[in-house]
């Protein structure tokens, strides 16, 4: 009941609630651990929503520590790992990030090695490696993530899977003056970012910038402009008053 309240209200009061069903689930845990997995997880997901990671990350930890013992190859093991390694990964410790995703990687490719839970974690290991600077592996991993992606439909989390390693391929052709193929998949990108997340998103920012510069580069400038004032629409409308 009291999850259902939290899901219902929202704000401090749902946060309340999680933390009182949490303190009586923890009562049970032995004897209805599922229940307190649940509630669990809930609370981390609305703790990460208003920007308290590190109380999420503590909560991912309390969780990950519970299933590795009770369940050491399960999915659900998997996702608390991968959120664990993304608050490595924001904090800049790569070695801790890059430990906890491997092993989230290793559980869910075991149990379905084409799927975006497989596809979702592939790609932040890509980005601890660029954040790394290590750029071969993370091409690697950014085109393991793309065809995995690529088979799975017209759903948003695909689509804007795609256009992630995309948009980090084309940026590789564009430092290495491949120009060509950077442009192809900056474009590409692009579209299904407008597709999944509409005309309007604030994702196209960062792939209007990209094509702009592209195209400053090689003197293009009236496609240039087109893409620069758009950009520059979608962040007035972002910061204009109700």
């Amino acid at each position: 009941a009291l999850e259902r309240e939290a899901q219902l209200d929202g704000g401090p009061a749902a946060r309340a609630a999680l933390e009182q069903a949490l303190a009586l689930r923890e009562q049970e845990v032995s004897s209805d651990g599922q229940a307190w997995l649940r509630t669990l997880s809930a609370l981390a997901a609305m703790l990460a929503r208003e920007g308290d990671h590190d109380a999420a990350a503590r909560l991912h930890g309390r969780a990950a520590d519970l299933l590795e013992t009770v369940a050491p190859q399960s999915a659900a093991l998997a996702g608390h790992l991968n959120e664990l390694g993304l608050w490595h990964l924001q904090r800049r410790e790569y070695a801790a990030a890059r430990q906890t995703l491997e092993r989230a990687l290793a559980i869910v490719a075991q149990r379905a090695a084409n799927s975006l839970e497989t596809a979702r974690i592939t790609a932040n290991l890509a980005q601890l490696h660029e954040a790394q600077g290590n750029g071969v592996t993370a091409r690697t991993l950014y085109a393991r993530a793309l065809a995995i992606y690529e088979t799975h439909g017209d759903g948003s989390e695909a689509l804007l899977g795609q256009a992630q390693a995309l948009n980090f391929l084309a940026g590789q052709d564009y430092r290495q003056r491949r120009l060509a193929s950077a442009e192809v998949r900056f474009a590409r990108a692009l579209a299904l970012t407008e597709q999944a997340a509409g005309m309007q998103s604030p994702r196209l920012l960062p792939l209007l910038d990209n094509l702009a510069t592209l195209y400053r580069s090689q003197q293009r400038e009236g496609q240039a402009r087109a893409h620069a004032e758009r950009a520059e629409r979608l962040r007035s409308q972002r910061v204009a008053p109700p």
